[in-house]
């Protein structure tokens, strides 16, 4: 029974092998299409499996059918699948909004090269093989049309994997610091064309973005090298809000420069070829249609016919929707606006803001990732996935991602940042208290706690975070119990959760030679200990007994973190927003020392909020932008 079955499925693929491959080939194009540009906002790790094995079937797929039609086209009742040659050569060159789905795609463009010179080289030779192009019919110039769309779409591919490898270089922005003063920025336009959305004496979103579109070589260079060596001059004047939004612009921005097409769409020759593609892929479906009528009189099978029908209409379709996501995208506003051209850029500014949010491409995601070592604790010990994964030898890498989570960030985060880092100007940058190198030294200092607690900032900074964690729980389990829950104690148990989720989970964004080595004892020496911790904390009316109990477990970094507790609790109340401010600080430590490559990396997932705190402090520390004084 199961050789029959085999053999019917054999039967099958030698039949209809190439017509599913095809079609599935253009289903990973759509989806592709659909899903590329909410991977930012994604939080399922579902969707992104799915999208991550869309975006690795879409090449292999095609590739697969390209290379079995030599034998298939060569069937007179198959015909038309040398047709389908080109078009395959379209879904390889991919979607705009997608060319990479991690920031290591980009450095393999010289693969995507070969492989470009390989499968065009299979196509011509399924062509040649094939009566298509040596019999004179309309279905002749539709392949032509299609194999020259075909290869302009893939070496577009190439050429943005290209550039997104050389750090995004591209004539998107100006070409140096000084050049961005010299450009006059024009009038203003709003959401609204009659009535201009003001906040204050602050500027409209489009005047920021335009701002954020002639700084983009900022992140670029911090992009391409550490960013302590990034060198900027002169100043912008702008209030707290208007420094977050252009920094979450700008991330949106390099995002297209490194994982879409945009640096090269958006030039003379991208827009000539916008033009080319959606014409041609026109043109090729007319001529297919009014050969349709010979094709089936000469023998040609029906199902071939339906399946070319879809699979140009598709690509009309998708060249459509490429053509009007450029038209109506970011790029091309900003770009309208720098040549002066700003009634056009007004024309497409008032349509529909239906219109504008479906072919827009959205900010940075605005998420933080979080992970709590007591929250930890608990649940591995009790749950069965971490029990089987404890006995599989593999509870580490299952705990530290299976109890992450993603928040929103929160705007109390960025508005404390915006003024930590106000405050270091005019402080030498060598200084140990300046925001680029205090770890929170200067907020003990400003608290007049650095005398007793200096040793918590002081010792590697890996077990400073474990230290500062484990006492910010306790100091919260019981600050939330005996005064309330306000917005600063949520935002500094956000930090310390994220900051947590850094040492656990991306221990590579922070910098040498800080490690998971001792987040990984202590969770040993606690899981197998027994003990749970949220209850010995939650339950005892007096944060000094469960301190206590705390104790009872040796581990080292433990017992400090129990000790820094003990002495926040014996301080009051008011240690709140000194708590905050050290996590502030330890968060623009580590964001000013992050591998560029890292910052790059996370950009696909939304971007990591250590990255808009970067160009935060390059901004302000720096000098380029300085905070207006507030209006009243």
């Amino acid at each position: 029974m199961m050789l029959r079955r085999l053999e019917v499925l054999v039967a099958f693929w030698k039949a209809w092998g190439i017509q599913s491959a095809v079609l599935l080939s253009f289903a990973l194009q759509v989806t592709l299409l659909v899903m590329a540009d909410v991977r930012r906002h994604m939080e399922s790790r579902l969707l992104k499996a799915i999208l991550w094995s869309a975006y690795v079937l879409a090449d292999t797929t095609a590739v697969y059918a390209l290379g079995h039609m030599s034998v298939a086209s060569r069937w007179p009742e198959h015909e038309l699948t040398a047709f389908w040659a080109p078009l395959l050569l379209v879904h390889l060159g991919g979607q705009n909004n997608i060319t990479a789905y991690a920031i290591e795609d980009n450095q393999l463009w010289l693969r995507h090269l070969q492989v470009l010179a390989v499968q065009v080289l299979a196509a011509c030779y399924v062509l040649y093989e094939s009566p298509i192009l040596h019999v004179r019919t309309l279905l002749r110039p539709a392949t032509i049309l299609m194999f020259v769309v075909g290869v302009l779409k893939y070496g577009e591919r190439v050429l943005a994997l290209m550039r997104a490898s050389n750090g995004a270089s591209s004539s998107l922005s100006a070409r140096s610091y000084r050049d961005f003063l010299k450009k006059k920025l024009p009038p203003t336009w709003s959401e609204e064309a009659s009535t201009p959305t003001r906040r204050g004496r602050g500027e409209t979103t489009t005047e920021i973005l335009l701002k954020a579109y002639l700084m983009l070589d900022v992140p670029k260079q911090m992009f391409e090298g550490p960013t302590l060596y990034v060198q900027i001059h002169d100043a912008y004047r702008c209030d707290k809000g208007e420094i977050s939004q252009m920094v979450g612009m700008q991330l949106s921005m390099m995002y297209d420069l490194l994982y879409t097409k945009a640096a090269v769409v958006h030039t003379w020759y991208g827009w000539c070829f916008r033009v080319v593609s959606q014409l041609s892929t026109v043109a090729a479906l007319l001529l297919f249609h009014a050969s349709t009528a010979n094709l089936l009189h000469g023998g040609c099978s029906r199902v071939d016919v339906t399946v070319t029908y879809v699979l140009l209409g598709g690509a009309v379709v998708l060249e459509t929707m490429s053509t009007l996501r450029a038209v109506f995208s970011t790029w091309t506003c900003v770009l309208l606006q720098e040549r002066g051209w700003r009634r056009l850029a007004r024309v497409l500014h008032i349509l529909p803001r239906s219109i504008r949010s479906a072919v827009r491409a959205r900010y940075w995601s605005g998420s933080m990732g979080q992970h709590n070592l007591f929250g930890l604790c608990t649940r591995s010990s009790i749950n069965l996935s971490s029990r089987i994964a404890r006995r599989m030898g593999c509870e580490d890498l299952w705990d530290s991602s299976f109890y992450s989570w993603s928040i929103s960030v929160s705007p109390d985060i960025i508005n404390w940042v915006v003024e930590l880092v106000s405050k270091s100007e005019g402080v030498d940058r060598e200084d140990a208290d300046h925001i680029t190198n205090s770890r929170g030294r200067g907020a003990l200092k400003r608290a007049d706690m650095y005398a007793d607690l200096n040793w918590t900032v002081e010792m590697d900074l890996d077990e400073s975070i474990l230290v500062w964690h484990i006492a910010t729980h306790v100091y919260l389990s019981w600050y939330i119990r005996e005064v309330k829950v306000d917005d600063t104690a949520k935002a500094t148990g956000e930090l310390s959760c994220y900051m947590f989720f850094l040492l656990t989970v991306r221990p590579y964004m922070l910098p040498y030679p800080a490690s998971r080595q001792r987040y990984v004892q202590l969770g040993y020496d606690l899981i197998i200990s027994g003990q749970d911790l949220s209850r010995l904390i939650q339950n005892k009316a007096n944060a000094q007994t469960s301190i206590a109990l705390l104790e009872n477990v040796r581990n080292n970094t433990l017992s400090k973190g129990c000790q820094l507790a003990a002495n926040l609790i014996r301080r009051g109340s008011g240690m709140i927003s000194k708590i905050c401010e050290v996590w502030v600080e330890m968060l623009c430590y580590t964001a000013y020392r992050c591998n560029e490559n890292s910052h790059a990396k996370h950009l696909s997932n939304g971007g990591e909020i250590m990255t808009a705190v970067a160009l935060l402090m390059l901004y302000m520390s720096k000098g380029i932008i300085k905070t207006r004084a507030s209006s009243h």
